[in-house]
C-alpha cells in the first residue's frame, strides 16, 4: 500500500486523489490494528471531540507529507 502511494504522480490529479485515498486506507489499517487502543472490556472505544480533531490533524499531516512524512515524535507534538 505504502508503495503505491509513494509511486504515484503528483501531477496527475487523479493519481493524487488515488494516493490520498490509499494514505487514508493505510492510517485506518494502522489504527484498527494497534491492540492500545483497543478496550480491555470489549466495548467500543470512545474518542473525545480533542481525540478526533487531532486524528484529523494526523491524518492531513501524513497526506500532505506521504513521500516524506514526519517522524513520529514530530508528530507526537503536532497539535490541532
Amino acid at each position: 500500500m505504502l508503495r503505491e502511494i509513494v509511486r504515484a504522480d503528483r501531477g496527475d490529479p487523479l493519481q493524487w486523489l488515488y494516493a490520498s485515498a490509499k494514505a487514508n486506507e493505510l492510517l485506518y489499517v494502522t489504527l484498527s490494528n494497534i491492540g492500545a487502543f483497543a478496550p480491555r472490556d470489549g466495548g467500543h472505544l470512545k474518542l473525545t471531540g480533542r481525540d478526533r480533531k487531532q486524528l484529523h490533524l494526523i491524518r492531513d499531516v501524513l497526506a500532505a507529507n506521504f513521500v516524506a512524512p514526519p517522524r513520529l515524535p514530530d508528530l507526537a507534538r503536532a497539535r490541532a
